[in-house]
């Protein structure tokens, strides 16, 4: 899939930099510029321009920690359980309101609910504070 070039200004640009990396640090700037959908080129003169300027850079071009994606999938996970213990939970109440009595897996139900809220909490929190960051 080709890269988005960065929009060009009308104004020529004459000043350039050269810029060395080690192989890692070269990874590094290619799997960013790959997720922004840029060459790694023209997300290096983003990112600096950015950082010289102090302005954010855009959500959609800052580089994802380990953390974030770990938090991401842990997220993904706990809403996948959280509906299936609301589903467990939904079935429990459908049967204690035709039967009047609460069914044995009530219970369970509701401690797998409360566990996937809780799991969902702490992936949201771990997500808000990088965003913070």
């Amino acid at each position: 899939m080709p890269v988005r070039r960065r929009k060009r200004d009308t104004t020529p640009r004459l000043h350039r930099v050269v810029a060395r990396y080690s192989d890692e640090e070269w990874a590094a700037v290619e799997a960013a510029a790959a997720a922004a959908d840029l060459t790694p080129s023209g997300w290096v003169a983003m990112a600096g321009l950015h950082l010289a300027t102090g302005a954010a850079l855009p959500p959609a071009h800052r580089p994802v920690t380990a953390e974030v994606r770990s938090a991401l999938a842990e997220l993904v996970m706990a809403r996948a359980e959280s509906a299936k213990a609301g589903s467990n939970l939904n079935q429990a109440v459908r049967a204690f309101n035709a039967s009047g009595e609460a069914p044995e897996f009530l219970a369970r139900a509701i401690v797998s609910a409360d566990r996937a809220l809780v799991a969902l909490g702490a992936a949201a929190d771990t997500i808000e504070s990088q965003a913070r960051r």
